[in-house]
């Protein structure tokens, strides 16, 4: 009875003159006390896909996406994110994952709730179909690129798409008449005219069914906890909870010239259960804390505190993070973190493996890190500058609440988006560490201090159906009357095909023998060949075989492993 009463009131307030253009022009509502008057383009696309989320110094923007079968929705993934609705539900949820947005926005259940909602939040940021604000003073729209809708060439706004059907009368007593319909997802709204009618005949006049609607959209805008300004859009100590989880199935097979490292397995194996928190405490506060549940070789159950981070942001351009949090060593390690069903592969290149996993880098960072983004002549600069406990005296664990070595870590990041090329980015960084003196064979490998430079570099592109990650690293140890350097790279290769993603990834790593701070650790070559399937909004299923040739180095025999995994990934 409610959503009939939703759907009528759609067909109330859409005025006639609306069926007759060639063209649906959307207003951009805000607020009435925002003091933002016009945006260009290029600024509102932002703010639609949370790239700038300030007004201003003072103010958040706070963004109200439309129900998915609206013709708003329609034109916002088409025109603005380009992207199906599952692809903009994981792009939101990848935001949050790397603690760009503290939260997904809300979906308003009508046009009249989006509207109730952007009177009273302060903030608020919405798109409605023009004809819908008509007159009305109790709320504000935004002009874009100097234009208002109505203007000529005015945007946001698309091309009206018809369907036609030509129905004849066989009896002759109505003229043949071609019936015009707006997008095929508005038949189930066009079917519910017999009912309205039903109850517009019920209810006895038009001002009182209008009435009744108006107070249940502002019942569902209360329900909804963020009508009259409260506090579910502002910040508050709520507390979201996802989490990623993951199972494989994987068969091995080694073979070298030693044959007493000749074998094969096979097994299950449950991965990381990740739970991930959100919170917002503050107008300008974000915590993020990331948990991982894993199983140890021997059985027992592991739980390591993988990221928490308070994050302070001063509008736009700048932010400063403290915590635990992942080091800008590199795109990937920035990007993917701990769940597996982010990533379209089976498991991380060998070079980027966390320290407990015989990893190189140190992926992790405890200490705090400043971020700015600035537009230059090239295209968008983002640079990041790190400040931490460094490496302990073996590459795991990290140095979580103790540093053995006052000097700290410092890593320094910057990543350029090309204006020229959508979907390009280009990155260089760099680590600098003193890593303390190892004398006790049993903790690891011994050594003397050494000097600790990571370089490293990347180019990434995502385009609409190809995505191609490259990034290399050297590590240099400098000591022990000597100097070793080690390199790591991988170039990795997606094409997207609907729920289908066949991707390749080269792959290498060379440890310098005389580097006396990995102990055991073999050079390799790997290439991994695969497939994911979606199948739904949050599952993916993984296909992946791979072969890795190691070399023992001197004194120890080659070896090579075929492996072949099959995994489910799951979001929530």
């Amino acid at each position: 009875m409610l959503f009939a009463a939703l759907f009528f009131a759609f067909f109330l307030h859409a005025p006639a003159e609306q069926e007759q253009s060639d063209r649906v022009e959307f207003a951009v509502v805000t607020h009435p006390g925002n003091s933002t008057n016009s945006l260009t383009r290029a600024q509102l696309v932002k703010h639609l896909k949370a790239q700038t989320r300030y007004w201003n110094r003072n103010q958040s923007v706070y963004l109200l996406l439309p129900r998915s079968d609206t013709l708003t929705k329609q034109f916002l993934l088409k025109h603005v994110y380009e992207m199906s609705g599952i692809e903009l539900k994981r792009y939101w949820v990848k935001l949050v994952y790397r603690q760009l947005l503290p939260a997904i926005p809300k979906v308003m259940p009508s046009t009249t709730v989006a509207l109730v909602v952007a009177k009273s939040q302060p903030g608020a940021l919405t798109l409605v179909e023009a004809p819908t604000v008509l007159g009305r003073k109790d709320i504000k729209v935004l002009a874009i690129d100097g234009k208002l809708p109505g203007d000529e060439g005015y945007w946001p706004s698309m091309p009206r798409v018809k369907k036609i059907k030509e129905k004849e009368k066989e009896e002759g007593s109505e003229k043949g008449e071609e019936n015009e319909i707006e997008e095929s997802f508005w038949r189930p709204v066009l079917q519910a005219r017999a009912p309205r009618e039903a109850a517009t005949q019920e209810e006895g006049s038009r001002d009182d069914l209008e009435e009744r609607i108006a107070l249940l959209e502002e019942q569902i805008a209360g329900e909804l906890d963020i009508a009259g300004g409260s506090s579910g859009l502002e910040a508050g100590t709520g507390l979201v909870l996802r989490g990623f989880a993951d199972v494989t199935l994987g068969a091995r097979k080694v073979s070298s010239d030693d044959s007493t490292v000749d074998g094969e397995s096979s097994e299950f194996a449950i991965g990381q259960l990740d739970l991930f928190f959100t919170s917002q405490p503050g107008e300008r506060v974000s915590f993020l804390n990331e948990t991982v549940f894993e199983t140890d070789e021997d059985g027992s159950a592991l739980l390591d505190v993988e990221r928490l981070i308070v994050k302070y942001n001063f509008g736009d351009a700048a932010s400063l993070q403290v915590g635990r949090m992942h080091s800008n060593v590199g795109f990937w390690n920035t990007t993917y973190h701990h769940g597996e069903w982010l990533q379209t592969t089976i498991g991380r290149p060998r070079i980027l493996n966390f320290e407990d996993e015989s990893g190189l880098l140190p992926v992790h960072l405890i200490g705090l890190n400043f971020e700015t983004i600035t537009e230059t002549a090239p295209g968008e600069l983002q640079t990041n500058l790190a400040v931490g406990n460094g490496r302990g005296a073996t590459p795991d664990p990290p140095q979580i609440i103790s540093d053995l070595d006052d000097a700290k870590a410092v890593n320094l990041a910057f990543t350029l988006n090309p204006s020229a090329v959508e979907g390009l980015l280009v990155g260089a960084g760099l680590f600098l560490d003193s890593i303390p003196s190892n004398t006790d064979p049993a903790a690891g490998p011994t050594h003397g201090a050494l000097d600790e430079t990571i370089w490293s570099a990347s180019a990434t592109y995502d385009g609409d159906y190809w995505t191609v990650l490259a990034e290399i690293f050297r590590i240099e140890h400098d000591g022990n009357g000597g100097d070793a350097e080690s390199l790591g790279y991988y170039l990795q290769f997606e094409r997207e095909m609907g729920a289908w993603t066949p991707y390749a990834r080269i792959e290498g790593v060379d440890v310098d023998d005389s580097d006396t701070f990995y102990e055991d650790l073999d050079d390799l070559k790997s290439l991994v060949v695969g497939i994911r399937w979606d199948f739904s909004a949050w599952n993916a299923i993984k296909l992946q075989i791979s072969h890795t040739r190691y070399d023992g180095g001197p004194g120890v025999a080659d070896r090579d492993e075929t492996q072949i995994q099959l995994q489910t990934a799951v979001a929530f």
